[in-house]
């Protein structure tokens, strides 16, 4: 895509830019020009500091990405530490956190190894932005906090007070020290630490975790954490990207931060280069070659997936063109689909030895050297065992050493050469599209990925760079393209990865880890409880007491602190919908409902259609689950020519700039589509990918003759889903409580629950398989064993691999050594499906579970896979449909005109008849699943429902209830949601903060949500649930709010904005917006209403109302809270192991007597009705 034209203003002031030249207090150090060598930005160096300032026209909202040098000192996590304390603690810290909500900044920030970054937006002008940016530096370089705000966000012991007893406990608590025992509960963490370690040296700083070891952030002190800041939280020490649109001249807004940095500093001074400073880091020291590594994560599953990486020792000096050429080589051999590894390993038609991998990947680690990682993917168990690990090495290591070997002129390395060509191509389009895209900067999806790439520019040098980095990709293809010699042979030798054996880490779970680590946990709290008794010269209750009043007393200090923060004032102009700019309007082609969204600064287009799966039939509905995975990930045929999988992926790189499928629903309505979604950077782009999206709609390749692909792409499918629990909680416990809340209606239920798409994806692995002769029976008669224990099913699945069992399990290991060895090992596959099972049910309904995935597993075998294929054929055929259809189109006026005519091809290919809706059984599936396991049958729908998830120690809170949405404009609506607004958001006063600073929660808060209806209370990563409703309900009930909360409370009604998200993403909510009836019309009528009432009322009167309604808007989804019942609608959702359950229901019971926690598993979500 090519950049816009520039301004005259700043293509004057860009051109008239020399080496030095001075503007304000910086002086030009590079002009970045866009993909048509015109001059789109600078780069700037502070003259007293050093600051490194990056200025880009960009057509959006202004924002600005802002990054620290913050390498690890120790394992105490002091970087991580700061990004938690810097914009949310001390007066300047919360005071600022309160001028965002009124300034409507949207901001988010992260910790990486060597850097912490923070980046914020506001769509509310560019004086507000510049406001808000300079209180953000004075919040990071001049913090206020106080040494017990240290200890509070940090690792402490609290207190914690039985309501109904008096009883006084201690608990460990913590923001940062919650946070990181939850991330220690992933396999990953254990995988890196470990890299780091064999990379680097114990010592280095990449050896250290930035976030922050458990153990030892318990040690950490106030003074280590002042000194850290001290050190690096300097103007000479940081730098940042601003990106302004048309409204700010550049020179303009280099000028004004200028003056910022000259009022946050005034006396700041140059202490190293701050852009070098990854650069100056130690060398490495790295372990011996061939070094291993091993461990554990916890889960409760011994068969939950392992995983398994390879690296090899960081290479110094690379020139820029060699690290290019260092990652396309490591991207040809290890990522994604079309490596030579996947097929070594993963792909079931060529792999060479079974590991269990869903999926090979690499990467080069450019932090100290390159250093190259290949990985595989949720491997076995015994893959990671050191005589599979080496055998893996060994092929691993084979593959390198032949790329080198191979001839100069022989057609494999021709082809191995046109695939990083391939490669090249999309990342040149992938840099052109990264010009034309609003960063982001503000989202939480936002990375750092404008940072790394203006490092790499940095690294290239010159004073005119391109920042599509023409140079090196000319360089990069002329030397792929070279007919004569071996381009690698030398340069693998060179690179260390040749001859030299690389180390080598896995991580395995094991279920005895959360128990031994709450026995730790335990001794550590009664080796408090001793030191509490000298200390206060008391035992046990009074000891404990004395505690809690002193704590008690520092957190009156803290709140003081904090209430004593003049809120400030809100914008006059607030935007008054979602997405005020978006150029947009409704139309028609071919008869399809089409919304179109018009960017002026594209030269692209992106083309997405989307079709309802209500059309298709109940009995197929489970296909639905890797539909769209089986759309585009399996190869298409072309006039009557099979295009593989591999061959499609290499032209989508060559061709195109995107072709994906996903599903797209409403938590508010039934809407549940398939999307299919095209997208070039160039009108010959576009039309390519009109055609690879036609192909893919109608002709994937779904023969029997490409099984072995379509089974692949399933099993991958339920291997990322079965590890969805694994990953960040904000990333699936919202699809729990939907798909609970949605449950009867299967396609919510089956999208929205990973546990119910787990059973779906495990359904259609087995329609598809062929049953080699017996397996299916032998299954089935496994699913008649009687009243089976736990206990006697993990030995009998065991049994089933090895020979001479005796007893009732050698009669089964003895059917199982009499089949053939193809039914053998499609018979250990499901022996692994089987035990994975068992995990997600519980004991009482176990036996049962049991014969039905057994039933499952033998009835889809015993279907022919040629059937399997002709039911896809017809699930996609009920959906394709012209009256099913709707289309989003977003680009540049002129790719939009050009693209209409290929869009109307694919329309005139649909099925022109009326397509039939099949209504779903309106049953509650969960509810009825609950009742066969001896719920009271009077409980219709249960309100409190505790997820048990037996891998974690920590819990989740999302409770949710019905609201008034942007339609509902009568007053008592409008002031209940002010209400709940009154101590939203991420004020200083706010839940969020407050709870935060609590230790007892990470990601919280209270939602409000007009745009699906529904009020929402979220908290995770909660050391005891219990502990935490009690405390949000605490603050609620004795909350006394200033006047200044009432306009506070306006200012949140405006906090929704998509402003400054990419434009195809706004392009598409604007279009599924439409489609679900929330119209910009409704939010702008909505906002006025509400600033009409604030202006009716006046500050006072207000308040006074809000006040009035905070008990009864906020029990909503608080119970415990106030006396009122639930309302109807309600959903009350925890998430977290039995423990966590059992002192959420005893809470529970205090506020209700006849309360009860339903226990729901995963396997609860299963929809087996046949």
């Amino acid at each position: 895509m090519s950049q816009p034209m520039p301004s005259k203003t700043d293509n004057t002031f860009l051109s008239t830019l020399t080496p030095n030249a001075a503007v304000a207090d910086f002086g030009a150090e590079a002009i970045y020009d866009d993909d048509a060598d015109r001059p789109m930005g600078a780069r700037m160096r502070h003259r007293p500091s050093g600051f490194i300032l990056d200025v880009l026209r960009m057509q959006s909202v202004p924002q600005v990405f802002l990054w620290v040098n913050t390498a690890p000192p120790s394992q105490r996590g002091e970087p991580h530490t700061c990004e938690h304390l810097l914009l949310g603690k001390g007066r300047r810290g919360r005071a600022h956190a309160s001028l965002e909500e009124m300034s409507l900044g949207e901001s988010s920030a992260f910790t990486m190894q060597t850097k912490t970054c923070y980046h914020i937006h506001t769509a509310s002008g560019s004086e507000v932005f510049f406001g808000l940016l300079e209180s953000q530096l004075h919040a990071l370089v001049h913090p206020d906090f106080s040494d017990e705000e240290i200890r509070r966000e940090v690792c402490h012991l609290g207190p914690v007070t039985d309501p109904a007893t008096g009883t006084v406990t201690l608990e460990e608590k913590g923001t940062v020290y919650s946070e990181m025992i939850s991330t220690y509960e992933h396999p990953w963490t254990f995988l890196s630490n470990e890299l780091g370690l064999l990379l680097y040296g114990e010592d280095h700083p990449l050896a250290r975790d930035s976030g922050g070891r458990p153990d030892a952030i318990r040690t950490m002190t106030p003074d280590h954490l002042r000194r850290f800041h001290g050190d690096a939280y300097r103007i000479s020490n940081m730098g940042m990207i601003l990106c302004l649109p048309d409204e700010v001249s550049l020179e303009e807004g280099i000028e004004k931060v200028s003056g910022i940095l000259e009022r946050v500093e005034p006396d700041a001074r140059t202490a190293g280069d701050p852009a070098t400073a990854d650069d100056r880091l130690p060398e490495p020291i790295p372990a011996a070659a061939g070094t291993t590594r091993s461990g554990t994560y916890p889960s409760h599953n011994p068969d939950a997936p392992s995983e398994l990486v390879f690296a090899f020792a960081p290479i110094s000096d690379l020139e820029p063109e060699e690290a290019g050429l260092l990652g396309l080589f490591v991207a040809n051999l290890a990522s994604g689909e079309t490596s030579i590894l996947h097929s070594r390993f993963v792909d079931s038609a060529q792999r060479v030895i079974e590991t269990g991998a869903s999926a090979a990947f690499g990467w080069v680690d450019d932090s100290c050297g390159h250093s190259v990682h290949i990985g595989l993917r949720n491997v076995d168990r015994d893959t990671t065992e050191r005589e599979k690990a080496d055998q893996v090495a060994t092929i691993v290591r084979a593959e390198i050493e032949r790329i080198a070997s191979l001839p100069g002129d022989s057609d494999e390395l021709a082809e191995f050469n046109k695939r990083g060509r391939g490669r090249l191509i999309q990342s040149r389009r992938a840099a052109r599209h990264f010009l034309n895209t609003p960063p982001g900067f503000g989202y939480r999806s936002a990375g750092a990925g404008w940072m790394a790439h203006l490092d790499e520019l940095r690294k290239i040098g010159g004073f005119r760079r391109s920042l599509a980095m023409k140079a090196i990709h000319d360089r990069l293809e002329l030397l792929l393209a070279a007919s004569r010699g071996n381009a690698w042979r030398d340069r693998l030798r060179r690179w260390g990865l040749v001859g030299v054996a690389p180390y080598a880490v896995s991580v395995c779970p094991d279920p005895r880890l959360l128990e031994k680590e709450r026995i730790e946990k335990e001794n550590r709290l009664q080796s408090a409880r001793v030191e509490l008794d000298a200390r206060f010269e008391a035992e046990g209750e009074d000891s404990l007491r004395l505690f809690r009043e002193e704590y008690d007393l520092r957190s009156d200090e803290i709140d003081s602190s904090a209430e004593s923060i003049e809120m400030p004032r809100f914008v006059d102009d607030p935007p008054m919908t979602i997405d005020d700019h978006l150029q947009y309007s409704c139309r028609s082609i071919c008869g399809v409902p089409t919304v179109e969204s018009v960017f002026d600064h594209m030269s692209g287009a992106t083309v997405g259609l989307a079709f309802r799966l209500d059309r298709v039939s109940q009995r197929r509905r489970f296909i639905v689950s890797s539909l769209a995975s089986l759309l585009l990930d399996v190869g298409v045929i072309d006039n009557g020519k099979p295009i593989s999988h591999t061959e499609m992926t290499e032209a989508l790189r060559r061709e195109i700039w995107g072709l994906v499928a996903y599903y797209s629903s409403s938590s508010s309505t039934s809407r549940v589509e398939l999307v299919i979604k095209g997208a070039g950077t160039r009108p010959d782009e576009n039309e390519r990918a009109m055609h690879w999206l036609r192909l893919g709609l109608f002709h994937p390749d779904w023969r029997a003759e490409n099984l072995s692909r379509i089974r692949d792409v399933i099993d991958g499918d339920l291997a990322a889903t079965r590890a969805t629990p694994r990953g960040a909680e904000e990333g699936w416990v919202g699809g729990v409580e939907l798909s609970w809340r949605r449950q009867s209606d299967p396609l919510q239920l089956g999208l929205n629950s990973y546990a119910a798409q787990t059973y779906d994806l495990l359904r259609l692995r087995w329609l598809l398989r062929d049953d080699p002769g017996g397996v299916a029976d032998f299954v089935r008669e496994l699913g008649e064993v009687g009243e089976p224990s736990r206990e006697s099913l993990t030995e009998l699945l065991a049994s089933l691999t090895e020979e001479g069992q005796a007893g009732e399990s050698g009669r089964w290991a003895a059917g199982a050594q009499a089949l053939d060895a193809r039914g053998r090992a499609m018979l250990r596959e499901a022996c692994d499906d089987l035990g994975y099972c068992m995990t997600e049910s519980p004991d009482a309904s176990l036996a049962l579970d049991w014969g039905e995935i057994c039933a499952t597993i033998a009835t889809e075998l015993c279907t022919p896979p040629a059937n399997g294929l002709r039911e896809l054929e017809e699930a996609l055929a009920e959906i394709r449909h012209r009256d099913n259809l709707r289309l989003f189109t977003v680009g540049d006026e002129p790719s939009l005109t050009a693209i209409e005519q290929p869009i109307s091809a694919i329309i005139g290919e649909l099925t022109e008849g009326p397509s039939a809706v099949h209504e779903h059984s309106g049953a509650p599936h969960i509810v009825a699943r609950l009742r066969a396991r001896g719920a009271n049958e009077e409980d219709s729908h249960p309100l409190h429902i505790g997820v048990v998830n037996a891998s974690t120690s920590t819990g989740v809170i999302v409770h949710t209830a019905p609201c008034g949405r942007y339609a509902d404009l009568g007053r008592d609506q409008l002031l209940d949601f002010l209400a709940t607004r009154l101590y939203g958001g991420g004020g200083a006063h706010s839940l969020f903060m407050k709870t935060w600073s609590a230790g007892l929660a990470y990601s919280n808060g209270l939602r409000d949500r007009p745009a699906e209806g529904r009020l929402a209370y979220y908290a995770e990563r909660c050391p005891d649930l219990a502990q935490t409703i009690r405390f949000v309900i605490a603050e609620l009930s004795t909350a006394d709010p200033d006047p200044s909360l009432a306009e506070y409370a306006v200012a949140q009604t405006f906090s929704e904005s998509r402003a400054g998200a990419h434009y195809s993403l706004r392009g598409e909510a604007m279009a599924a917006d439409l489609t679900d009836g929330r119209l910009p019309g409704q939010v702008r009528a909505y906002r006025k209403a509400i600033l009409r009432l604030r202006d009716e009322l006046g500050p006072p009167a207000l308040l006074a109302e809000l006040k009035a309604r905070i008990e009864g808007a906020c029990a909503r989804v608080l119970p415990g809270l106030g006396d009122a019942p639930p309302p109807a609608g309600a959903c009350y959702v925890v998430i977290g192991p039995e423990s966590q359950m059992e002192s959420y229901e005893t809470y529970l019971k205090s506020t209700d007597a006849n309360a009860r926690l339903h226990r729901v598993h995963p396997r609860d979500f299963w929809i087996t009705g046949r």
